[in-house]
């Protein structure tokens, strides 16, 4: 069988045992993912990375007790079972590295819940691999970096300070420059996150280091940094901390002053993770002037802080026939963040008068974020019209499905959370030639 086709029907897999409800369903399709993991006749890339990242979605129920190493459980019996087959491949140096990358955010997100050995476990696997003096290949630390963002928590608990530590030493000297930074937006998430354990200094620990990065790091490190910051700061917020006004005045006065749009563009995603709503004015005005990117994150960062006095701008942004699709996307999913679903018929009468692929595709995925139920009729016309083109048509039926759809979020986008996208396969992501199941609608 296909390549393509075996990793597709992992993740099809996946999808169904994250959706089921019986635990006999679950173990099955565990069963079959460790199958192409172990890659039979065909090992081969693709189905394996597919299968893998499955395996972290599909969350079997934990064990009785401790587990006993001299008779590990079967892949498909418990948590447990899924933790030793995944970290088996994890600790293989056969194993190859751009496979092995991806294992360690499944890891992650299964040892949260299962005997608070794999925790440890898990931990010290991850320590390793990003202490100085480890050798593994600098993709596989930047696999254990995304993990570590995951597991680790900000409590006094002995596991959670010796992650913290390693992440803080990878900022410091360890790594390349993408580990450096991707240890940066780690620490943000662990410095958020609520442990069980006893509080600590977690949160402040981490903000000291991350408000260092952001005054003095070079150019490359700093919108990293502010990205991190706002991770962290929404953490806190949602925990009942409000952000230092020492943080919030230092993320608006380095947005004032940024040179770079892709530094600015990160501040401001950051300040709408906090709900900075001090800074809309100054995002107002980028929405309108100067770099496409730094424009859409402004928008994104207004819909994200609720500040609905942006609404008449973005509502001027979505009506402009002049504005690149992209840009009239982002304004529909600002104005949707906001609560204002007024585009809906905006978008519908793009889509009709568009004969460009790329604003067709990209007003049909604005329309499943506004989810205006009143543009149903007319997009069901549209279907129904044999006389419009067939590119049309079927946007207008993609436009159907997702305003109806069932989740809050694209079907696709359990595959896509904590991805290694600049690891990943093609039949996962292929931005050039838009074939990988998060390119697809």
């Amino acid at each position: 069988m296909p390549e393509r086709t075996r990793a597709f029907a992992a993740y099809g897999l996946a999808l169904i045992g994250y959706r089921a409800r019986t635990d006999a369903v679950r173990r099955y399709v565990v069963h079959e993912l460790a199958q192409a993991v172990n890659g039979g006749d065909q090992p081969s890339r693709d189905p394996m990375v597919a299968a893998i990242i499955g395996m972290g979605m599909v969350r079997l129920a934990p064990g009785d007790g401790e587990p006993d190493p001299e008779e590990p459980p079967a892949v498909s019996a418990s948590r447990e079972g899924q933790l030793t087959f995944l970290f088996e491949h994890w600790e293989s140096r056969r194993l190859d590295p751009r496979v092995r990358a991806h294992i360690a955010v499944p890891l992650a997100r299964l040892a949260d819940g299962a005997h608070p050995t794999w925790k440890t476990r898990v931990v010290d696997s991850f320590r390793g691999t990003l202490a100085p003096q480890s050798k593994a290949q600098p993709m596989v630390q930047h696999g254990a970096l995304m993990g570590a963002g995951l597991l680790g928590d900000n409590d006094q608990d002995t596991d959670d300070q010796r992650l913290r530590q390693a992440l803080m030493q990878v900022v410091g000297q360890g790594g390349d420059r993408l580990a450096r930074h991707l240890a940066l937006l780690s620490l943000g998430r662990v410095g958020a996150r609520e442990g069980a354990g006893d509080a600590g200094g977690g949160p402040s620990e981490a903000r000291t280091l991350l408000m260092r990065a952001l005054a003095r790091g070079q150019s490359a490190q700093r919108p990293w940094a502010a990205l991190a910051i706002g991770l962290l700061e929404r953490g806190n917020v949602a925990a009942g901390r409000p952000p230092a006004d020492a943080t919030r005045r230092a993320l608006l006065d380095a947005y004032d002053k940024a040179a770079s749009p892709s530094e600015r563009g990160a501040l401001a995603v950051a300040l709408g993770l906090m709900a900075e709503r001090r800074g809309a004015a100054a995002l107002l005005e980028s929405t309108t002037n100067g770099d496409e990117n730094l424009r859409a994150n402004a928008m994104l960062a207004l819909g994200l802080m609720g500040a609905t006095e942006a609404a008449p701008t973005l509502r001027k942004i979505v009506s402009r026939t002049d504005y690149r699709p992209g840009l009239v996307r982002d304004a529909a999913i600002a104005l949707a963040l906001l609560g204002d679903k007024s585009s809906g018929g905006v978008l519908v009468g793009r889509l009709l008068s568009s004969k460009k692929l790329f604003e067709q595709l990209a007003v049909t995925w604005a329309l499943g974020f506004v989810g205006d139920g009143r543009t149903v009729p007319t997009l069901i016309q549209v279907l129904s019209d044999e006389r419009e083109n067939d590119t049309t048509r079927a946007y207008a039926a993609v436009g159907l499905g997702s305003i109806g759809d069932k989740e809050r979020f694209p079907w696709n986008s359990k595959l896509a959370a904590d991805v290694l996208w600049w690891q990943a396969p093609p039949t996962l992501f292929d931005p050039a030639n838009g074939k990988g199941i998060l390119d697809l609608l």
